[in-house]
C-alpha cells in the first residue's frame, strides 16, 4: 500500500512538472499570447522593467498605455504604483529546461510621449530597444541600465541622466545623447558609439569602448583592470591628466606642452577645453 502510494505521489509529481516546464506540447494545453497593460498619464514618474530568461524588445507606440505582450511561455506582470510603473517578465518553467533557441520573444510597447525615467534591470536574457532611430530616438529624462548577465541592445536614445552597471553580459548603444553619463563596468563588454557630453567610467574589469561623435565635456575614467579604448575625433580640444600606477595608458593625440613618463601623461591638444582625466592602477587605457 505505502509503494502505491509512493508510486503514485511520483507520477503525479512528474505530470505536474511536465506540464509546467513543456505545457506548450499537451494537447489540452491553453493557446494564446500572455498580455498586460498599464494607462501612463502626467503622474507616472517612472517604468522599470526587470527581464529573466526572455528575449524582449521595446518599441514605441502612438498610445495612452504601456502594453507588454507575450507567450504562453512567458510569465507576465505589470504592477502600477502611484508614480510608477513595474513590468516584471520571466521565462515559465525550469531555467534548466529552456534553450536559447527555443526562446521566444516579448514586446513592451512603450508610449511615445511619456519622456522620464526608463529602469532596466537584465538578470538574464536580452533587451533590445533598437526600434528606436536617428530619426525617431528614445528621449527620456533618465535611463539607467543594470546587467547581471545576457545582452542589451539599445538603440538611439536622448536621456540627461544615463547610468550603466555591468557586471557580466555584453551591451551595445548605438547612439547615446546626455548632459552627465556614468559607466561602472566590473565586468563583460560595452560599446558604445556617437556619444555626445560628459563621460565618467569606473572599470574594475571587462572591456568597454566608446566613440565619440564630438567632445562636449569631460571625461574621467578610472581603470583597475581590464580595458578602455576611447575613440575621439581629430579636431577634439581637450587637457589630458594621466596617471598610472600599472598597465598602460596609450596616448595616439600630439600633445603641446607634453609631459610624458612612465607614471604621467599630460598635455593639450587644440585648444584643450575639456579635462580629460585618466587613472589607471592596472590594465589598460587608449586615447585615439
Amino acid at each position: 500500500m505505502v509503494k502505491n502510494s509512493l508510486a503514485i505521489l511520483l507520477i503525479a509529481g512528474a505530470l505536474i512538472f511536465l506540464y509546467v516546464n513543456f505545457n506548450e506540447f499537451w494537447p489540452w494545453s491553453a493557446s494564446g499570447a500572455a498580455k498586460q497593460e498599464a494607462k501612463v498619464d502626467e503622474g507616472t514618474e517612472s517604468v522599470k522593467l526587470n527581464v529573466s530568461s526572455v528575449n524582449t524588445k521595446i518599441v514605441p507606440v502612438d498610445s495612452d498605455s504601456i502594453r507588454v505582450e507575450g507567450t504562453k511561455k512567458h510569465d507576465i506582470k505589470v504592477k502600477e504604483g502611484r508614480k510608477s510603473i513595474e513590468i516584471t517578465i520571466k521565462q515559465k518553467g525550469f531555467r534548466f529546461f529552456q534553450f536559447n533557441s527555443d526562446q521566444t520573444t516579448a514586446t513592451v510597447y512603450l508610449p511615445q510621449k511619456y519622456a522620464k525615467e526608463l529602469q532596466l534591470d537584465i538578470g538574464s536574457g536580452e533587451i533590445d530597444t533598437t526600434a528606436y532611430t536617428s530619426s525617431n530616438p528614445l528621449i527620456l529624462s533618465s535611463v539607467s541600465v543594470k546587467m547581471g548577465s545576457g545582452d542589451v541592445m539599445i538603440g538611439a536614445l536622448d536621456a540627461k541622466e544615463f547610468s550603466y552597471n555591468g557586471s557580466s553580459g555584453e551591451a551595445v548603444i548605438e547612439k547615446l545623447s546626455t548632459e552627465n553619463g556614468n559607466f561602472n563596468l566590473s565586468s563583460g563588454d560595452l560599446t558604445v558609439s556617437h556619444y555626445e557630453g560628459p563621460f565618467k567610467a569606473d572599470v574594475s574589469s571587462g572591456e568597454l569602448n566608446a566613440g565619440f561623435t564630438e567632445l562636449s565635456g569631460e571625461i574621467d575614467v578610472s581603470v583597475s583592470s581590464g580595458d578602455v579604448n576611447l575613440d575621439l575625433p581629430d579636431n577634439a580640444d581637450f587637457t589630458l591628466k594621466g596617471k598610472v600606477s600599472s598597465g598602460d595608458l596609450f596616448n595616439e593625440f600630439p600633445l603641446d606642452n607634453a609631459k610624458m613618463t612612465d607614471r604621467v601623461s599630460e598635455g593639450t591638444h587644440g585648444k584643450g577645453t575639456h579635462l580629460i582625466k585618466v587613472k589607471v592602477s592596472s590594465g589598460d587605457f587608449t586615447l585615439y
